[in-house]
């Protein structure tokens, strides 16, 4: 997978690509054709959002930093403000500056925003001071709105044009009647979880913006959190919104006022259920902090501007496929199996029941009841006749998969929870493991017990057949992974011992020579699979458990998903994270690729079963993606950068 195919899977729909500096300030227009970015290489780019072309030259105006960039509602003219203390007015049409520069600030303009009506601009920065200007005469109108003691980094107006909020480094957020010119009220002060208001680069707020409807203001800064305050009565909304790992530098309300995005340090774009007060989706992808996000004027596209110098167009709904059962929420997916032919999936539930689905039509095939308590692991037949499964009852079942009937055999031995099952390569051969630190191998055949392989010392998570069939590789809460002799039932030495916490799951690559290790310590580790020895280093990405990981079948890339809610890509040979694939609530316990490997699926917590497609293209389709994600024709160089292999790279974007 190339870094261009990972963005597609990402929910990005396009970037854009032309700031020599970062990007600090995007707008849509009115209309929703126009996208407008500024940044540190001191020029605004307009843009097509639809084509992902730059319309006309750069405007070039501030000889610094631009840092904000607004439409007028009446989508003629342009406003931007920067570095250098000047605001500026451009004819949309012609791209041309309407009349002088404005000045009187004295220092930097951070932020400037319209009145609805569009016939008053504020403007706010390093003066600590916030300016209203004519938006026709360009005069200043009335006296500084003052009040802060530092920095203003944000203003906005309330839809209805009657307040203005403001904000900034000294950690106030204020309320204005700006045509009186008067504070509405006391300052909105943020407090930390100990009751304490917040102090240092916490208290900082870097922005201010109010939903659709008026009531509701949104502000984020220094603290890593967002808050939601009543504009009416000045109280804070229920406990922040805490996500983000770093500072946030930008929030913006969709048009239907149901969701919020956050820009923030830790690169990454937070979508937020502003009814529920709950997080919703991570969109990652930029290689640096995030510094400003805009929906379009439809609600369906989210641009976020970055220091990495690109602008970026997100699909907001993502791009994942669900299938879960009708009604309330459905039960937790403790598990997933793919069978062979690729046509169905077994979910292994929390209910006790595995639920067979149609992949083609991605309809529900059936119900396995017999489990009389939470199943945790599924796996088929290498001729996909028969599944089996493992659960919470200690109990070991096989299953007819082309019927619904109960389970024509119930293996018992373990005395406890089984957490893992799988089949050996030749079908002849089951494993099973669990809570009571064993491994036990069944013939699929007579059913009978083949023998019991002991060694952890404490629960078994995970268990994997090597492609040859003569190697159990077993990863324990003990912290051990252990490698078991098929023939002998012998363990063979030495054991990868020494890991810090438990080892959840363990998958060897489809040639056999690499396995795949996750758990606790909430890494990915590649070991040699004959020597033991560790291949490179750990993969470093999930914030959380590790619970599942799978290879893909030509065993270039690697997906892992864990309790932060994401499932990872890994080149196996880079040992890179390609992409973090988000939108799940809660842990994802499972993870597996199609057999074409163009198609990743999983299971999780919030019960639903995720397709994620579009991963992986070729040839022309490769070739067309990239040309409508940039916009524009790549040279030969970035060609070899980003799609390596294409063929006649010199041919330019239709």
């Amino acid at each position: 997978m190339t870094a261009l195919e990972a963005v597609q899977s990402s929910g990005v729909t396009g970037f854009l690509h032309g700031h020599t500096g970062s990007v600090y300030s995007v707008a849509f227009s009115p209309g929703g054709r126009i996208l407008a970015s500024a940044g540190a290489d001191g020029t605004i780019r307009l843009w097509n959002p639809r084509t992902h072309k730059q319309l006309g030259k750069p405007l070039i105006g501030d000889s610094r930093i631009v840092w904000s960039v607004a439409f007028n509602p009446d989508g003629q003219t342009l406003a931007s403000a920067g570095a250098d203390g000047t605001i500026r007015f451009w004819d949309i049409s012609t791209g041309q500056p309407r009349d002088p520069p404005i000045t009187g600030h004295d220092g930097a303009v951070d932020s400037i925003a319209f009145s609805p009506d569009g016939q008053t601009l504020a403007s706010a920065g390093a003066d600590h001071q916030i300016l209203l200007w004519d938006t026709v005469s360009h005069k200043q109108v009335g006296k500084p709105l003052v009040g802060h003691t530092d920095r203003v980094y944000s203003v906005a107006f309330s839809p209805d044009g009657h307040t203005l909020a403001s904000a900034g480094a000294d950690g106030k957020i204020l309320l204005w009647n700006w045509r009186t010119h008067r504070q509405l009220g006391t300052a909105l002060v943020g407090y930390a979880p100990n009751g304490h208001a917040l102090t240092g680069k916490a208290k900082i707020v870097r922005s201010v913006a109010f939903s659709p409807d008026g009531h509701t203001l949104a502000s984020a800064g220094g603290d890593h959190n967002i808050r939601l305050w009543d504009v009416d009565t000045h109280m804070q909304l229920g406990r922040p919104l805490a996500g983000h790992t770093d500072i946030v530098l930008g929030v913006a309300f969709s048009p239907d006022g149901r969701t919020l995005a956050s820009a923030g340090g830790d690169r990454t774009v937070q979508l937020w259920d502003t009814a529920r007060h709950e997080w919703l989706r991570t969109l990652s992808g930029h290689s640096g902090p995030v510094y400003g996000v805009a929906y379009s004027p439809d609600g369906r596209t989210l641009a976020s501007a970055s220091y990495d110098g690109t602008v970026r167009l997100w699909d907001t709904h993502g791009r994942s496929r669900l299938m879960s059962p009708a009604g309330r929420k459905p039960p937790s997916v403790r598990g997933i199996a793919l069978s062979p032919d690729g046509h169905t999936l077994a979910s292994a539930d929390e209910d006790g029941k595995i639920r067979l689905w149609d992949i083609r039509s991605q309809k529900q095939l059936g119900t396995l009841t017999g489990h009389t308590g939470p199943v945790y692991s599924a796996a088929f037949s290498p001729d996909g006749r028969t599944l089996v499964s493992g659960g919470d009852d200690g109990t070991v079942r096989l299953w007819d998969t082309r019927t619904d009937r109960q389970p024509s055999t119930l293996l018992v031995g373990h005395g406890a929870k089984v957490r893992s099952v799988a089949f050996s390569p030749d079908g002849r051969t089951l494993a099973s493991a669990g809570d009571d630190g064993t491994i036990r191998l069944w013939d699929a055949q007579t059913h009978r017990q083949l023998g019991l392989l002991p060694g952890h010392t404490k629960i078994v998570w995970g268990i994997a057949f090597s492609p040859d069939g003569r190697t159990l590789a077993s990863a324990g809460a003990d912290g051990t992974i252990r490698f078991w002799n098929i023939s002998t039932h012998e363990q063979l030495d030495p054991p990868i011992i020494g890991l810090k916490g438990a080892v959840d799951s363990v998958a060897f690559s489809p040639d056999g020579r690499t396995l795949a290790s996750a758990g606790a310590d909430r890494t990915i580790r590649l070991w040699n699979a004959k020597t033991h020895e560790p291949v490179g280093l750990p993969l470093v990405g999930h914030t959380g458990i590790v619970d599942s990981i799978a290879f893909s079948r030509d065993g270039r890339t690697l997906a892992s998903g864990g309790v932060d809610g994401t499932v990872r890509l890994w080149d196996t040979r880079s040992q890179m994270q390609l992409l973090a694939l988000t939108g799940t609530t809660g842990a994802v316990f499972g993870v597996a690729f199609s057999p074409d490997g163009r198609t990743v699926i999983s299971g999780g917590y919030d019960g639903a079963i995720r397709f994620w497609k579009g991963l992986f293209w070729q040839g022309n389709e490769l070739r067309d993606n990239v040309c409508r994600l940039v916009g524009s024709s790549l040279s030969p160089t970035e060609w070899a950068l980003y799609a390596p292999g294409i063929s006649d790279p010199s041919r330019p974007c239709p």
